[in-house]
C-alpha cells in the first residue's frame, strides 16, 4: 500500500504453509497484526491485497459501497487504485453513495484531457487516467414505491453530470442558510 494512504505498507509474510498479513511502517521499524489496525486500514489492505496478488486481467471485481467505514480522502485514494486495475484490463463493478467516490471517478476521466506533465503536478499519474469509453454510470431511478429502473448516464471527456448527490447537497446548503439566517 502507498504512504499517501497508511503511512506505511502491507506486506505478505510467509510462515510456512501460509501467508501472514502484517502492516510495517515505512521506517520498517514497527510491524503490527492487522487486527490491530483501524478498520479503515484493514478494509483498504483487504481490496489492494486481492487487487495486487488475486484478480488477472479481463476477472470481475464487484465491491459493494467501497466507501464504507473510510474516511474521505481513503476514499479518493481507493478509487486511483481501482483506476490502475481498471486499466490493467480489470473489470469493476461497484455501487456507491459517495459523493466522493463519484467525483474522484470523475476526476480521473477529466485527467485524459491534460499532458502527462500537467497529470504529474496534480499528484496523479497516467495509470490514474480513466478513457470515458471504458466508464459506464447508471443511476437506478425510483419508479414507484418499491421499484428502480437504472438509467443510463452519458459520459464523456469532462466526465459525467450526478444530479442525485449533488442535488441532495445542494438542498443541504440551502438548509443550512436558512438556519443561520434565522
Amino acid at each position: 500500500m502507498k504512504k499517501e494512504l497508511s503511512g506505511g505498507h502491507i506486506v505478505l509474510e510467509k510462515d510456512g504453509l501460509f501467508n501472514n498479513v502484517k502492516y510495517l511502517d515505512f521506517n520498517e521499524n514497527i510491524k503490527v497484526s492487522p487486527k490491530l489496525l483501524s478498520t479503515s486500514l484493514n478494509e483498504m489492505a483487504a481490496i489492494i491485497l486481492y487487487l495486487k496478488y488475486i484478480l488477472k486481467e479481463d476477472d470481475l471485481l464487484i465491491i459493494e459501497e467501497p466507501e464504507a467505514h473510510l474516511h474521505p480522502k481513503n476514499q479518493r485514494i481507493l478509487v486511483k487504485y481501482l483506476a490502475e486495475a481498471i486499466n490493467k484490463g480489470l473489470n469493476v463493478l461497484i455501487t456507491t453513495h459517495s459523493d466522493y467516490v463519484i467525483h474522484q471517478f470523475n476526476n480521473l476521466i477529466r485527467l485524459g484531457n491534460l499532458t502527462s506533465d500537467e497529470i504529474f503536478k496534480l499528484n496523479y499519474d497516467e495509470n490514474n487516467v480513466l478513457n470515458f469509453k471504458d466508464v459506464s454510470i447508471y443511476h437506478f431511478k425510483e419508479q414507484s414505491k418499491y421499484s428502480f429502473v437504472p438509467e443510463k448516464i452519458e459520459v464523456n471527456n469532462t466526465g459525467f453530470t450526478e444530479d442525485n448527490f449533488s442535488k441532495i447537497t445542494e438542498e443541504l446548503y440551502e438548509e443550512s442558510i436558512d438556519i443561520i439566517n434565522f
